[in-house]
């Protein structure tokens, strides 16, 4: 990524931001996003940050946590129902047809 202007110098709080950062995100294997290590920091840790913050480190870090696979939804098949003659031919359904017999 490419940015104008000079480098700003790492500061001593975000090296240590990105130490914490990096240790929340090994112990939970790779499946914390920056949300919830946002939350871990504030909550556990008691250090005030922000997302946008905790966001950029990791970007700067190289971390990426894993994404939930989508399970395929089934495909729904409409069942055969068995129509009642009468419904659609009222008339026909009462009459009785005499059998033709081949020959």
């Amino acid at each position: 990524m490419k940015t104008k202007g000079k480098k700003k110098k790492e500061s001593k709080k975000d090296q240590s931001l990105k130490e914490y950062i990096s240790l929340i995100f090994h112990e939970h294997k790779g499946r914390y996003g920056y949300r919830k290590i946002h939350a871990v920091l504030n909550n556990q840790y008691q250090l005030p940050v922000s997302e946008k913050v905790v966001r950029r480190l990791m970007r700067e870090l190289g971390l990426k946590c894993q994404s939930r696979m989508k399970r395929k939804q089934p495909v729904k098949v409409k069942k055969a129902t068995s129509v009642k003659a009468d419904y659609f031919f009222p008339k026909i359904a009462g009459l009785k047809f005499p059998r033709r017999t081949f020959h």
